[in-house]
């Protein structure tokens, strides 16, 4: 009896090592990495015991965005096993159980899961199961932007619709800018869901200007489009006839009989005004 209650005490604490250990005996640093397309990226684990101590028996798989999944590395603490299609593309070097990525491309996008068993020298057995989420970003190419119509339009009258693309990125920003100052929603300015075409329906006076637009993403920085104009049909605005002799008050201008005097008619407008003068007696 005296044998059995020592075997007791001996095991108990051997059992609450091993359960302390199991909750803390790797670490990943980041379980979201973001990468760039021709780049390496690391997957890296840290192990917090010995492999003196321990056996290891893992595999490393991916899961793609739309669901599959494909079984990367099987490894042992000696030995390693690489899908063969995988090879030139991965580096996995046991005892470590890091994996690298050589060089990224968009089908390395998804979830990267390694599944981790540890056997210590009583042969318990403990598993663990990590999830790694790769995202791949592409640099942005420099934007195209185009103008729907061509031509002049007339304000109040007409719509115009731009358009930014560009022939390479992966989450790409669009931003719009006007006379180099950015553009936000209103009643009349309406953008789609991603920022890249911008309505301005009708139009008005003051949407002339030159136009850009703007782009970026988490591996690139911002990149202009070439400026191109508006140019809105519109008035006359604002007639007034202007002189430096006689007298004003409010619109009559009352000038001396037999004084000479000049007269400038001024209106806002596009395209420039054609002016005539008319002259009328006092009693037409």
């Amino acid at each position: 009896m005296e044998a059995t209650r020592r075997v007791a005490l001996y095991v108990l604490p051997v059992l609450f090592i091993l359960t302390d250990v199991s909750s803390r005996f790797i670490h990943i640093p980041s379980l979201v990495r973001h990468g760039t397309e021709q780049n390496p990226l690391l997957l890296s684990v840290e192990t917090s015991f010995s492999l003196d101590v321990a056996k290891i028996q893992g595999t490393w798989s991916h899961t793609n965005p739309s669901g599959t999944r494909t079984v990367l590395v099987t490894f042992t603490n000696s030995t390693k096993i690489i899908n063969m299609v995988r090879r030139n593309h991965l580096l996995f070097e046991p005892p470590k159980v890091s994996l690298l990525i050589l060089r990224l491309n968009q089908d390395d996008e998804g979830d990267y899961h390694l599944s981790l068993n540890v056997e210590f020298h009583n042969r318990t057995v403990i598993t663990e199961d990590k999830v790694i989420h790769v995202t791949v970003d592409v640099p942005v190419s420099g934007p195209l932007i185009e103008k729907t119509p061509s031509y002049p339009v007339i304000e109040d009258k007409a719509n115009v619709t731009w358009t930014c693309s560009v022939q390479r990125g992966t989450r790409v920003v669009f931003q719009w800018q006007r006379d180099g100052l950015p553009l936000k929603p209103s009643d009349r300015h309406h953008f789609s869901q991603d920022n890249s075409m911008l309505l301005i329906n009708p139009v008005k006076k003051e949407d002339r200007g030159a136009y850009c637009c703007v782009v970026n993403n988490s591996v690139s920085q911002s990149k202009y489009s070439r400026t191109m104009d508006l140019s809105i049909y519109y008035g006359p605005y604002n007639l007034k006839v202007n002189s430096g002799q006689g007298l004003r008050t409010g619109e009559v201008l009352t000038i001396n009989p037999g004084e000479q005097v000049f007269l400038e008619c001024q209106a806002d407008s596009n395209p420039p005004n054609s002016y005539v003068w008319i002259s009328k007696s006092h009693n037409e």
